[in-house]
């Protein structure tokens, strides 16, 4: 009998030195894996991309071609979304590899995909994806409200320190300072705790079944994977209207801090009504 020929694909969101250590333990178990069940080590998908879709992700792509050839007999991952997060492009994965007589076996699990799991494996990595944002929800709020500021800004907006440091009233420098501490608490946390940005032990595809029993979350009402996602063009209109907001902000320079004359109450009035206005309070 053949020895059976395996490859394995490995991939995390970031560069971020927390990911490069958990992609590096990736490869790793995923070669003892390979070891352990007796077959011969015949490639490596190796990569730092988002999971979200297909674009940009060479060695995806790569792993997604050589289905098509006689190269391997088995994929090794370390679970269904470090291959894909997204429900449909991950049905056309599997689609070509039962196409092509190719077997999936998921490490953390210890078992070979089955054909007859699809629908249960696509619904609980929906699951899975909502009980990460909601995680993730969670974390920001144990952080106290000027750090949750502070991270939002610079992390999720990418706000100019020095409009970012007016907003808060602290200096540019000391708002740097501190995004700088709070992105290495979150990383250190996540490291620590997390599988699927770190080295720990929880994953959110093994922990649905706790999550609903305890309503963390709730199959019939999906908060975060049931809203529309925000265009990133978005994004960058929203963080330039407020932006545009502060430089404004300089044409109250001039205001006294007793009664206000009437030219200046329609000047505030011509700017809530501006667009600059509406693109924030659209978001």
């Amino acid at each position: 009998m053949s020895i059976l020929r395996a490859v394995f694909y490995c991939r995390c969101s970031t560069e971020e030195e927390s990911q490069v250590d958990a992609l590096h333990n990736q490869v790793l178990e995923s070669e003892a894996c390979i070891r352990e069940q007796g077959w011969c080590l015949a490639g490596s998908y190796v990569e730092s991309k988002s999971g979200t879709s297909t674009k940009g992700r060479v060695e995806y792509n790569r792993l997604f071609e050589d289905l098509l050839t006689n190269k391997f007999d088995i994929i090794v991952i370390k679970s269904q979304d470090r291959l894909m997060r997204n429900v449909k492009d991950w049905y056309i994965f599997l689609d070509r590899m039962l196409t092509y007589g190719k077997r999936l076996f998921m490490y953390l699990e210890r078992k070979f995909y089955s054909a007859d799991d699809a629908l249960i494996t696509g619904i609980k990595a929906i699951l899975a994806e909502e009980l990460k944002l909601s995680c993730t929800n969670v974390m920001l709020q144990c952080l106290d409200t000027e750090s949750r500021c502070i991270f939002i800004l610079g992390t999720m907006f990418r706000v100019d320190s020095r409009i970012a440091g007016d907003i808060l009233g602290i200096t540019p420098e000391t708002y740097r300072q501190r995004l700088s501490r709070i992105r290495k608490k979150m990383a250190e946390f996540l490291g620590e705790y997390c599988g699927e940005y770190g080295c720990g032990k929880c994953h959110c595809i093994n922990r649905v079944n706790y999550a609903i029993q305890n309503h963390r979350i709730s199959p019939d009402k999906l908060d975060f994977t049931g809203a529309a996602p925000a265009a990133y063009q978005t994004m960058v209109e929203v963080k330039q209207a407020m932006e545009a907001v502060d430089d404004l902000s300089e044409e109250f320079s001039f205001c006294k801090t007793y009664q206000s004359p009437e030219a200046l109450k329609t000047f505030i009035k011509k700017f809530l009504d501006s667009t600059t206005i509406s693109v924030i309070q659209n978001a």
